[in-house]
């Protein structure tokens, strides 16, 4: 003899158990994802360098030379965010019938994910072009 909520627990043990392992993985998901924004855009500065350089010393101001470098990382991440918002919504029909306790798709939550993708997307890559504001432009104009 036991009561219904001792049973719902064994029952549901194995999801509870599973649910922060997932937590763990999404987590190392979402670092390995910034280092990878972070590698892509750094390398793209580097080879960018010279003409920041040159840019920098024509007179242009930190502004045009921030969104000159971060622009294509914003463009990018505001793509994977429309497709990651498709697909969420797509999977929020289907995930209520077969997993027990989802209510479906939660505009909150999915604000909140969002917010955190584009928070991990800013910090990868205000580093390099951080990087490429500092360089002399008259080094750079000498080894032209």
């Amino acid at each position: 003899m036991s009561t219904l909520d001792d049973v719902l627990m064994r029952q549901l043990s194995t999801q509870r158990l599973i649910g922060p392992l997932f937590a763990v993985f999404a987590l190392i998901a979402l670092l390995l994802a910034t280092c990878g924004v972070y590698a892509v855009t750094a390398y793209a500065v580097s080879h960018r360098m010279r003409e920041m350089g040159v840019r920098i010393a024509l007179g242009a101001d930190a502004r045009r030379v921030w969104w000159a470098l971060t622009g294509a990382t914003l463009r990018q991440l505001a793509i994977g965010l429309v497709l990651g918002g498709a697909g969420a919504a797509a999977v929020s029909t289907v995930l209520p019938a077969s997993l027990f306790g989802s209510e479906g798709l939660d505009p909150l939550l999915l604000a909140g994910i969002a917010a955190v993708f584009v928070a991990a997307g800013l910090t990868a890559s205000a580093v390099p072009a951080r990087r490429a504001l500092r360089v002399d432009p008259m080094t750079t104009l000498r080894a032209e």
